[in-house]
């Protein structure tokens, strides 16, 4: 299979900024293949969801996913960009900020020339947008609609196939000549992973965990690419245009225990600190956490996406959670989490700050877990695999809003009439919208470090 894949965020040919900071409510919506869906991802797609939901948990952030495994960019334009679009951005009503991202895919042999062409029609989405009959139309009255788009446009990662080159050989023309001419942000992490991916010692490409199992072509990355994928394409430096450029301080406390006192804080509040240098105790309220990333020991789920560090071991630190707790005698100390949650830490790891991200024994990644399976229900995907269906044989949120779309798309008579026919599935959705924006919300955090244990020094002789 011929395959040149981008991610975008639609619509403008306008730049409205930097689509990594967020502001107001804002709603993500993902359409794409296979990479996207269920089943061979269902991976990218969360982690970069919930980069805004967990960033920016004092604005109430969408996430919506209408993938479907085979899709190819025809069947994009006409007519999923707007059977399933359409009535989501509608349900904005122009207020509110919208960032859809599309797997634009190499499905159906398309050439890297005709993706570039469909990629600059659905830049048009929503404000014109196919109607049923397949044409063009400016019939949507929604007000301020240009202004409300920004689009990113994001390079595929290296994966394998029945010809190993293809690692080397897709993933660029058509992406840079779409975000030339159209001044679209473009996510180009192809040559930052392809080296890491090629020479891992696991066995690229026979008998290798990077990628899906039982494929043939084995044409699906697995966890460890689709979390590096993720994390390089928002946190890559901008230069070039070669990443987002996220904020990676996601917050930093600063504690003298010597003193007990705060040095500094950042997206976070330190109180109640008490103690000396054998030990502390505080309270700590940040402001907000990290992207979430499928793990492993939290919760129902067989899929792991941390072994991204086994690629790229500085992904370890893509997102800075930062602990430092300065002057602690030397030794070993046990950091507790509200009581339940502990692990230990040595007093020079504390003083030189030690980071949170990849730390899940602790009631952050808990949070981060829990947002993701919230991510799950919305797709009526099981948590467990993010593969199978969570209630088969049943329709539950985005399959229901699916299946109403395919069922009145083809009699709607306008954009507006379809919006408004579309309204009663949009409003289940924002249903799950709520339970998602109350699990990202931040609640204080009782913090002890305690000495277990003192290094002794060799005699002296």
């Amino acid at each position: 299979m011929k395959r040149l894949i981008f991610v975008c965020f639609m619509l403008t040919l306008q730049a409205l900024g930097n689509p990594v900071n967020i502001t107001n409510d804002w709603k993500y919506i993902f359409i794409g293949d296979s990479f996207y869906a269920p089943g061979a991802g269902q991976r990218f797609t969360v982690t970069i969801g919930s980069y805004g939901i967990n960033m920016f948990p004092q604005h109430f952030v969408s996430w919506r996913d209408f993938s479907s495994s085979g899709l190819n960019n025809n069947d994009f334009n006409n007519p999923v960009f707007s059977k399933y679009g359409i009535p989501s951005v509608g349900s904005c009503y122009g207020k509110t900020n919208i960032t859809v991202w599309t797997l634009t895919s190499g499905n159906g042999s398309l050439s890297s020339n005709t993706i570039r062409g469909d990629v600059l029609v659905m830049a048009q989405f929503p404000t014109n947008s196919y109607n049923p009959s397949g044409s063009l139309t400016n019939d949507w009255t929604q007000l301020h609609s240009l202004s409300l788009y920004e689009t990113v446009v994001s390079g595929d990662p290296p994966y394998y196939s029945s010809d190993g080159n293809k690692t080397y050989t897709y993933g660029d023309g058509g992406k840079t000549s779409v975000s030339v001419s159209t001044n679209m942000y473009f996510m180009d992490v192809f040559r930052v992973l392809s080296n890491p991916v090629v020479g891992y010692a696991g066995g690229y490409p026979a008998n290798s965990n990077l990628f899906i199992q039982g494929q043939n072509p084995r044409d699906h990355v697995g966890n460890w690419i689709e979390g590096a994928w993720a994390l390089e394409g928002l946190t890559y430096p901008t230069n070039n245009q070669q990443g987002l450029g996220a904020d990676t301080n996601v917050f930093t406390m600063i504690l003298d225990a010597n003193t007990a006192s705060v040095s500094s804080t950042g997206h976070c509040v330190v109180s109640n600190l008490s103690g000396n240098s054998s030990g502390v105790s505080f309270t700590v309220l940040c402001d907000r956490m990290a992207p979430g990333m499928w793990h492993p020991g939290i919760g129902p789920t067989t899929n792991d996406m941390t072994g991204c560090t086994n690629l790229i071991p500085a992904l370890a630190n893509a997102f800075c959670e930062i602990m430092r707790i300065t002057n602690l005698v030397s030794g070993n100390y046990r950091v507790t989490w509200d009581v339940t949650n502990s692990y230990t830490r040595t007093a020079n790891q504390l003083a030189n700050g030690d980071n949170l991200f990849m730390n899940f024994s602790n009631p952050l990644a808990h949070q981060k877990m829990t947002i993701l399976y919230d991510m799950c229900v919305m797709m009526d995907c099981s948590p467990t695999n993010q593969s199978d269906l969570l209630h088969p044989g049943d329709n539950r949120l985005v399959i229901r809003y699916k299946s109403a779309a395919d069922g009145v798309w083809a009699d709607s008579t306008s954009v507006d009439q379809y919006i408004s026919t579309m309204a009663p599935r949009e409003t289940e959705l924002e249903v799950q919208d709520i339970v998602i924006h109350n699990h990202a919300q931040q609640v204080p955090h009782n913090i002890t470090v305690e000495l277990v244990g003192a290094y002794q020094p060799a005699p002296f002789r």
